[in-house]
């Protein structure tokens, strides 16, 4: 799985947005759902249904703001909840750029309640990513995440994957 670094200053200008979610980071090979520890997850009828086989996805398990310990929960026990969804942050093996792959990936899911794309924009500089930030934490979240405009997927540490939270500004 891929991981940003903590936002350092860089000019942001340019950079995907996107909100980071507090849920449980899973990956779908294609046939199957794993925890960001490697444990597989069991897997209800209708997630199954709405997750496509042969692409892989890299993304969380999500139910709201508050509910990282649900999902961590229901991972560990395989009880996904109706209120759950699989949210997909990027399609490490299809071809081209970020919105490309993600785009691809969106085009493989059937109409779902239970898998979706992240929603992102593009961010116009730090004066926007600390506009959004109020946002974001105004509504209960903890920040966003911005890809490179050239962002590649990369197993593990990312520089071109940035994470932007209320610390990261405090550093500043």
């Amino acid at each position: 799985m891929e991981h940003g670094v903590d936002w350092t200053g860089q000019d942001l200008a340019g950079w995907y947005l996107s909100e980071k979610l507090h849920g449980c980071r899973a990956y779908w090979d294609g046939q199957e759902l794993w925890s960001r520890g490697g444990m597989k997850v069991k897997l209800p009828p209708s997630w199954r249904s709405a997750l496509p086989v042969g692409v892989q996805l890299d993304g969380e398990v999500y139910d709201g703001h508050d509910g990282v310990y649900r999902c961590g929960a229901a991972l560990r026990y395989g009880r996904l909840a109706d209120s759950m969804q699989f949210i997909v942050f990027d399609a490490p093996t299809l071809k081209g750029s970020w919105p490309e792959r993600l785009r691809g990936a969106a085009s493989s899911l059937p109409e779902s309640a239970v898998v979706r794309c992240v929603e992102y924009r593009v961010c116009m500089g730090l004066d926007d990513a600390i506009q959004e930030l109020q946002q974001v934490r105004g509504r209960g979240g903890e920040g966003f995440m911005l890809r490179a405009p050239d962002h590649r997927y990369t197993a593990g540490r990312s520089r071109s994957l940035v994470k932007f939270t209320r610390s990261s500004v405090m550093r500043e």
